[in-house]
């Protein structure tokens, strides 16, 4: 949840990683899947390189989608719920994505913006930062970024 800029509801990102919580597929990759899509595990399979072919995903900065109590008992029984989904924040405001210019999300665009975002904000670190920042107990488990 720290991570997330819960107040950025419109900001979407390009991801090569298939979340699996929550999701759409155009209709043409449904009819290329589906004839063999799995009874269970389906979000591990979307993931294989062979299913995905270099894809990727579109995934917004606030999730759409979360974990209510019941999630415990899904198809992974439980098995992250407690420590990482129940902890998901889900949007409460509305986007009306169709007003939003959304060039900013084409390949070549995205990838231009993220280099300029990531270098801009980039802190160089050596090693011994590093280490003193993940050693101190309040760090425990946050990233590195």
């Amino acid at each position: 949840p720290e991570n997330i800029d819960l107040t950025d509801a419109a900001k979407l990102y390009r991801s090569d990683f298939f979340a699996g919580l929550g999701w759409m597929m155009t209709s043409k990759t449904w009819h290329e899947l589906e004839p063999s899509w799995p009874v269970g595990f389906w979000d591990d399979w979307m993931r294989d390189p062979l299913r995905r072919k270099g894809r990727q995903c579109i995934r917004p900065e606030v999730s759409r989608t979360g974990m209510m109590s019941y999630g415990k008992e899904g198809a992974s029984k439980g098995q992250f719920f407690t420590k990482h989904l129940i902890n998901i924040k889900v949007n409460d405001k509305y986007t009306d994505f169709g007003k939003i210019d959304l060039d900013y999300l084409l390949p070549a665009n995205f990838e231009k913006k993220m280099k300029h975002e990531v270098m801009e904000n980039a802190v160089e670190l050596n090693i011994s930062k590093v280490a003193e920042f993940v050693l101190q107990k309040e760090n425990k488990g946050k990233s590195v970024r």
